[in-house]
């Protein structure tokens, strides 16, 4: 049997409990297992780093979209996303990635997934743009990037108490965002087509779901080596209450503000000022941004497709 690292998010999952049943499955199955506990913000890159040096072949995230980031590159940063299995159970905020890809919702569905080899190679996107310091980054990303007002809602959401639940926080941060948000003039690459033009917001999608349920590209798919596009430019707040409904039923939408594109790698550019950049929920700096879609990347034990 593989050995196996959870990565905890000790500040959005019950800890105690789920130790608990980890020690008590692996124990009674005999799995070789090790449980490590994140406290700050990259802790699970380093986590999983850590775990992977220790002999493990099987990394489980437990925590929302921001640790399975983390746990992704801590993969790659390791070199070892070929050979190490890939998993998790959702216990964060949105969990907006296991909307597309159904992930075990137990320990024991978990190993069960993995004795019938349901394991599936996906794609991952790789992100490149500027830190608050300035210095340029890159880093990795299971389920979307956005470009624009998305990063600030994200940021509102993360600094929020989210005492209304992640939906209607994440509705409530978009509303206001849009009320107050503005436009900026920027220009758009992909290997075959250039826009410019004043954008609101460029939704980078390897999965369907953003914002707590959103389906903004409902055509993605995380096997076609392709990222699915969005591009918004500015809304009213009259078409975001009309057309929210549609959204989260992942209808495709016709409007003068929304452009659809497909392509394997995507750059933003503000002309006036740089955009913020968030990705997998959360914020990680701003444009200018590049994006490259790799293929087959990262081997999932998933448990169901959806």
């Amino acid at each position: 049997m593989l050995k196996t690292s959870f990565i905890v998010n000790s500040k959005t999952t019950d800890t105690k409990s789920l130790e608990k049943e980890i020690v008590s499955y692996c124990q009674t199955h005999k799995i070789p297992f090790e449980i490590k506990l994140t406290l700050t913000p990259g802790d699970a890159i380093l986590l999983t780093e850590d775990a992977i040096k220790s002999g493990s072949r099987l990394i489980v995230a437990m925590g929302g979209d921001g640790t399975f980031n983390e746990v992704l590159n801590g993969l790659i940063y390791s070199n070892t996303n070929e050979t190490v299995l890939f998993s998790g159970m959702p216990c964060g905020t949105a969990n907006d990635f296991c909307k597309t890809l159904k992930m075990p919702a137990s320990i024991e569905e978990l190993f069960s997934c993995l004795d019938k080899k349901q394991i599936k190679e996906i794609d991952i996107g790789k992100a490149e743009f500027y830190e608050h310091s300035g210095q340029k980054s890159e880093r990795y990303f299971l389920n979307s990037s956005n470009v624009g007002f998305s990063a600030e809602v994200v940021d509102k959401v993360n600094n929020s108490k989210k005492y209304l639940g992640s939906k209607l926080t994440y509705l409530r941060a978009i509303s206001s965002t849009i009320l107050f948000g503005k436009t900026e003039e920027v220009v758009v690459k992909t290997k075959t087509e250039s826009w410019n033009g004043k954008l609101f917001n460029i939704s980078v999608c390897n999965g369907k779901f953003v914002g707590s349920g959103l389906q903004i590209a409902p055509q993605a798919s995380l096997t076609d080596g392709l990222f699915s596009i969005t591009l918004l430019r500015k809304f009213s707040f009259l078409d975001y209450l009309k057309y929210l409904p549609r959204v989260f039923k992942g209808e495709y939408l016709v409007h003068d503000s929304l452009t659809y594109m497909s392509a394997d790698e995507i750059s933003v550019e503000g002309l006036d000022n740089q955009l913020g950049v968030e990705m997998d929920g959360e914020f990680v700096g701003f444009s200018k941004a590049k994006f490259e879609l790799l293929p087959a990347k990262l081997k999932v034990v998933f448990a169901e497709n959806l």
